[in-house]
Formats: C-alpha cells, structure tokens, sequence
C-alpha cells in the first residue's frame, strides 16, 4: 500500500504541476557566442578555426595548436562597460554598468618528434560576459498600470495586498476589479552580472604532412545573476480612499516587485578538430 501511496503521489505532480525548465531567452543566453579578448583573434573576426591566434585559437578548433613551434604563454584582461539611455514617456534616463576580469591564461608546449608535431596545452578563458542594465523612469498618465494587469489577469498578488476585491453574483465570484486606473509613476530596473569561465586541456599532432588532428576538454563553470525592480508610485495622490471595500486600505502609496534570477552553473564538453595546411598563405579548418 505504500508503494501505491508513492506512485499515486508521484503521478499527481506530474499531471497536475506545471514546471518549465527554461524558457526561449534562458536558453539564448546560454547558447549565443561571446566576445574572445584576445588581440589577434579580434583581429581575425573570430576566426580561429582555421589560424593560429594563440591559445584561444584551441577553443574554436584545437588542431591550431600543432603549429606552434615554441612554448607558448598567453594572458589577457577584459574590461566591459555598458550604457543604456532610456526614454520612457518622454523622460530620459542613463544607466551603466561594469566589469573587469582576467579573460585569458594558458601555455602551449611543443614536445620534440623525429618528424611532424605534437603539443599539449592547458588553460583558462572567461568565453562568456553577461554584464548588462537597463533602467528607466517616468509618470505615466495613461489609464495602464501593472496592477490593473495583474488584477484582470485574476492574479491573487494584488488582492492579497489589498489592491483589488471580488465582484460577486450572490455567493458566485465572477472576477476581481480595481480602483487604480492608472496615472502612476512607473521607474524600475533590470540588472544582469555573471559570466562563464572554461579551463581547458588540449592536445593536436600532425598526423600526416600538413593535416593535424587536434582535441580538447573543457570544464565550464560560471553564474548568473539578475535582479530585477519595478515600482509604480502616487506621486501626485490620485488614490485617498479605500483600495479594498471593508478593508483598512486608504491612501495608496506604492507598490513594487522584486525578482531575482540566480544560476550556477556548471558543465563539460570535448572538441575535435582538423586542419590542412595547403602552403604559406592557406589553410582548412573544421
């Protein structure tokens, strides 16, 4: 009978609860590409996969790393500073936001061989930055507000705050109402921070004259975090009587809602590349 208890509990979560694991933008943060600081890479666009920019070169294609010829040791700094000028109801606001980390360390080793090559590299890159704001500021004297939406979406927020009561046919509630119809002042923000950092061990040999073969294995760690504001005040005492019928509830002043996001994250993956050497002014990677 136990067992019957557990899988008819277990059953219930899974048809009645609802969980998302993420949704389009969680996975688009993720996945879209960053920046690489390393000099040479910008300068190529990069493009790594088939040129040799040092040791970031091995995150887009690790064969790269059995053209170095001498030991290699790499390091950079990133710095990233971000702006955002706002207008919200014809009212400008700025806000920045900034951060500054080692973006690079790693070496690359060649070992000696009676013909070809063979090198082994090991390393750090920060191969995402998810610093980013926005923040804005302004009377809306329109008759929108979030309250009225989430009021009329039947959320229970706003009634248990005492920002909307019931409307009811008899005993039968058919929906909830408000006495706030806008002309707030709306301000909020939205701040992101975080990054990932991946270590990597690489490995390349020339297997053959001109083609190189090369892998690599990265450990990915990183977090991210956003927190979010958002306030709509009665800056100009719109609202002095009762929000709530029966309800101590009379002069609203404000009303606000903090969000927080915060991941920490984690992974692994592995990498194998090739790269064909035509001449001096050719190369094929993939």
């Amino acid at each position: 009978m136990k067992r019957i208890k557990y899988v008819l509990i277990l059953l219930s979560i899974i048809f009645i609860g609802k969980i998302n694991a993420q949704n389009p933008n969680d996975a688009l943060r993720l996945s879209e590409p960053g920046i690489i600081s390393n000099a040479a890479l910008l300068g190529m666009g990069n493009n790594g996969i088939a040129y040799n920019a040092g040791f970031s070169s091995g995150l887009a294609n690790p064969a790269v790393f059995a053209l170095t010829k001498r030991g290699l040791f790499s390091a950079g700094f990133f710095y990233n500073s971000l702006e955002n000028d706002i207008t919200f109801f014809d009212n400008n606001s700025n806000f920045s936001n900034s951060s500054n980390h080692l973006s690079q360390i790693g070496i690359a080793v060649p070992f000696p061989t009676r013909r070809g090559s063979m090198v082994f590299a090991l390393g750090y890159n920060r191969v995402k930055d998810f610093n980013n704001t926005i923040n804005f500021d302004a009377f809306n004297s329109g008759s929108t507000s979030l309250i009225q939406d989430l009021t009329y979406a039947n959320d229970d927020l706003t009634y248990d705050l005492n920002l909307s009561y019931g409307i009811f046919n008899g005993d039968t509630w058919l929906y909830d109402e408000t006495i706030i119809n806008g002309k707030l002042n709306q301000n909020g923000s939205i701040v992101d921070k975080g990054g990932i950092d991946t270590w990597n061990l690489s490995g390349a040999v020339e297997f053959a004259r001109n083609f190189f073969i090369g892998a690599t294995f990265n450990i990915h760690s990183g977090s991210f975090r956003r927190d979010k504001e958002y306030f709509e005040d009665d800056t100009r005492n719109q609202y002095r009587g009762e929000t709530s019928p029966g309800v101590a509830s009379d002069d609203f002043q404000s009303f606000s809602i903090f969000e927080t996001i915060d991941w920490d994250l984690s992974g692994w993956d592995m990498k194998l590349g090739i790269l064909y050497k035509f001449n001096r002014f050719s190369q094929f990677g993939a």
